[in-house]
């Protein structure tokens, strides 16, 4: 069952573990980044145990939530080491939608997205790094686009290290 928590309510340890642990894990879902960026004006959906997570971020405008995302948090995800299905999702969405007044989500490629979407969530491409596969393995699922995009970045001199061994 999922539950809306504010922030500072939230078990820190655990929630940083999901994250952690996760398929989306990055930077922007920790708890420490999020009341750095967001001037701790975020509240979460958790589930019973910390095993999914969802970090809202917002601004109030005429005494209504809306939630947000900004240059220093362009999008977030649901955190769980779980594909988040269909019922998932639309038990968390339908929490938003009770308790936001407007919502323009980023999410990521974890989750499936019910089709009665009232609040018009889509997911946008984005670009990501995913640490758990070899880089060579990704390259071959890459769009010609993206493939484009990495030769760009390279005849201008940016370019990835994949020496570096991540733990």
């Amino acid at each position: 069952m999922f539950y809306l928590i504010e922030h500072d309510k939230i078990n820190l340890h655990k929630w940083d573990a999901t994250v952690a642990s996760s398929h989306c894990a990055n930077v922007f879902e920790l708890y420490w980044y999020l009341n750095l960026v967001t001037n701790k004006n975020w509240l979460a959906i958790v589930n019973d145990d910390y095993t999914t997570i969802l970090p809202l971020p917002y601004s109030q405008k005429l005494k209504k939530k809306i939630l947000i995302l900004d240059n220093f948090l362009p999008y977030i995800g649901i955190c769980s080491k779980f594909y988040i299905n269909r019922s998932n999702s639309a038990q968390i969405f339908e929490i938003i939608r009770k308790n936001f007044a407007k919502a323009k989500l980023i999410l990521n490629k974890f989750v499936d997205i019910p089709n009665f979407n009232l609040l018009k969530i889509r997911t946008k491409p984005y670009y990501s790094k995913d640490l758990i596969f070899n880089y060579e393995k990704q390259l071959n699922s890459y769009s010609k686009y993206a493939l484009h995009l990495l030769a760009k970045s390279k005849r201008e001199q940016y370019y990835f290290n994949n020496s570096i061994k991540i733990k």
